[in-house]
């Protein structure tokens, strides 16, 4: 489940950040994008929804996240990286950054999606149990992720 998700997420939320400053996002990149927020939105529901909390909390071992663990950190994950995407939009352009190279959606996504590198999660982004339980923490992923869906029907940014 991890390895589907949080990909998901993570290309999501990535893509908000790389759209050049003054530059009015088109109509046709916006309305994907809210399609793809709300279609990741929907399939994490569908993938969780009748799970019983032992199926949840299940650990194939103890160096693994259970799904609870996941749903947890794509919670706790989404908040994170949209204030982050919100504070580089915020801040002055980089000019050490190179911004030749077009990198296209598609690209973001099939990096993203590669397993083959293991990253580690950043200990902030770590399950901690912040949550009463995994329905408590897919609310606050659902409220954070509609927040974001109505900025990006909204944003002139």
């Amino acid at each position: 489940m991890k390895k589907i998700i949080l990909p998901i997420v993570l290309i999501a939320l990535t893509m908000l950040a790389f759209i050049p400053a003054g530059k009015d996002i088109d109509k046709k990149d916006r309305a994907n994008a809210i399609a793809y927020f709300k279609e990741t939105k929907k399939f994490l529901q569908k993938e969780i929804s009748g799970l019983s909390e032992n199926q949840l909390n299940w650990k194939p071992a103890d160096s693994v996240w259970s799904i609870a663990n996941c749903v947890e950190h794509i919670a706790v994950t989404e908040n994170g990286i949209f204030g982050w995407a919100m504070s580089t939009l915020s801040a002055a352009a980089d000019s050490s950054l190179d911004m030749s190279k077009k990198v296209t959606d598609d690209e973001i996504k099939t990096k993203l999606i590669d397993r083959s590198v293991k990253n580690k999660a950043p200990e902030i982004f770590k399950p901690s149990g912040r949550f009463a339980n995994t329905r408590e923490a897919y609310k606050a992923f659902e409220k954070k992720r509609d927040s974001l869906i109505q900025y990006m029907k909204t944003t002139k940014d």
